[in-house]
């Protein structure tokens, strides 16, 4: 039978801050990970905030820009914060993204104190989450953590610490904390709020409750929803299966562990995250079932806070139960499992440097050419791109409009995310993509066709494509070239 959680002020342990030492945990994660302006949902994100800096920006496609931003304060928030500063907005980003590195590493050291009453169970828990960031989540398209800014790390250090907060009883601090990831990650917070329905719900089973929108589906846009991977996650997938029995074993091991050595806390938090974590994959598996739409529910995402807190708590126990008196060992574990996060960081980045902040320190040949196109050519200007330009080799998932802050015809891999919230984008973007089909076979007929349908001004094409065209700029990747 579930016990509710709960914490006496007077019972409750002394949670000592160590701020100096998190802080330079939060730097050396930065080392083992990396930094990168610019890549993956940065790509989305990033042009919004440069657009509030300069609504010059993105004359051709502000549609697509602004379409999954609006739902969110994150790109107004940073803008803000760029103008009140007057930081560089590179400079800016590196920063925040280390103070929330620092949340983050806050928040878990605030829950492992209510778990373990040791500090190097503390530690324990806190450096395997610094390390396992890489790590990732089942069904979600997401990493326990990423190498840039991005508004789900904001919402997950606001979740983790109105957690810790709600933990210590401190309700106007976790409403606080919570209002902070509702703006920023309206999604993240929804299921943060889900985890703490159940880890807090009073009677012996949870009964959350939701609705469903109507909406009508388009076409093109059901088209786009049914093919992203993570709102159908079991669709034949035995790795998305592999990775929902992860959590729940180890939830299970933690239980068991946690009981047996008396940190009650622990094997609470554990057991309710097993129960949020089977209604999260019930509901995965049924919405299918429903209209189209309900996918966008993407239930399986909550799994990403049940990661973060079986890591945190299967590290405590580590450090409780095995190297409780072998401090060394544990910053020896530490060591190797680093090792291996800075062997995969440069592996997936394989073709930039370890920390990159700005798009002119960056050695990756993708990106300088982006950096050359914002500062020759008109900031009205519209180019085309191979629309799976972000999965080139070499690329390392840098956005076009993040860095070289132009307009450009949609890409498959981000424009059509954006999609999904934005069904009245559907057919153009699918249109955009369609004309650049056989891409790298394009001969100079193509291309200026290309320019005729779709007004388009320049072409950033493969270097090993040789069309009879004036191409201002060119290295070992990519050529930037004139249409007219």
């Amino acid at each position: 039978m579930l016990t509710t959680l709960r914490a006496s002020p007077r019972a409750a342990p002394r949670v000592d801050r160590p701020y100096l030492w998190l802080a330079a945990l939060a730097g050396a994660a930065l080392l083992v990970h990396g930094y990168h302006i610019g890549v993956e949902d940065a790509a989305i994100y990033l042009p919004a905030i440069k657009y509030h800096l300069d609504p010059s920006l993105y004359p051709h496609d502000l549609a697509l820009v602004t379409a999954q931003a609006r739902f969110t304060l994150f790109d107004e928030l940073v803008a803000g914060l760029a103008g009140a500063t007057r930081l560089p907005l590179d400079l800016l980003l590196i920063v925040l993204h280390l103070v929330v590195t620092f949340g983050i590493l806050v928040g878990c050291w605030r829950i492992a104190a209510h778990c373990f009453p040791d500090r190097l169970p503390r530690w324990s828990a806190v450096l395997l989450v610094a390390v396992l960031s890489p790590l990732p989540v089942a069904g979600t398209l997401l990493h326990v953590d990423e190498n840039y800014l991005h508004p789900r790390r904001v919402a997950a250090a606001a979740l983790l610490l109105a957690f810790a907060s709600l933990l210590e009883r401190r309700r106007r601090a976790a409403a606080l904390w919570t209002s902070l990831a509702v703006v920023v990650h309206p999604q993240m917070a929804a299921y943060g709020l889900f985890h703490f329905a159940v880890q807090f719900w009073p009677a012996s089973t949870p009964r959350p409750s939701g609705a469903i929108a109507a909406v009508v589906p388009l076409d093109g846009w059901t088209r786009v929803l049914t093919e992203r991977r993570h709102l159908v996650p079991f669709r034949g997938n035995a790795i998305e299966w592999t990775g929902v029995l992860f959590p729940l074993l180890a939830c299970a091991r933690i239980v068991h562990t946690a009981n047996r050595v008396g940190a009650t806390v622990a094997a609470h938090i554990a057991w309710r995250l097993a129960l949020a974590i089977g209604l999260a994959v019930a509901a995965a598996l049924a919405l299918p079932l429903l209209p189209t739409p309900a996918l966008l529910l993407d239930p399986m995402r909550a799994l990403h806070f049940a990661y973060l807190l079986v890591i945190l708590l299967g590290g405590g126990l580590l450090g409780q139960v095995h190297l409780r008196r072998r401090p060394l060992t544990l910053l020896a574990l530490a060591i190797v499992l680093a090792a291996a996060a800075l062997t995969t960081a440069r592996l997936t980045f394989s073709s930039s440097g370890q920390i990159e902040p700005s798009a002119h320190l960056s050695s990756n040949a993708y990106v300088q050419a982006f950096e050359w196109v914002r500062e020759h050519t008109p900031t009205d200007a519209l180019f085309a791109l191979d629309p799976d330009y972000l999965r080139q080799p070499g690329a390392d998932a840098h956005g076009f409009r993040a860095l070289a802050e132009r307009s450009m015809l949609a890409d498959r891999a981000k424009d059509r995310a954006v999609v999904l919230y934005a069904p009245s984008l559907a057919d153009r973007v699918e249109r955009e993509i369609d004309v650049r089909s056989n891409w790298k076979a394009f001969q100079r007929e193509d291309f200026l066709r290309l320019g005729q349908s779709q007004a388009v001004d320049w072409i950033l094409i493969d270097a090993s494509q040789r069309p009879d065209l004036v191409c201002p700029y060119e290295n070992t990747r990519v050529r930037v070239c004139r249409l007219n």
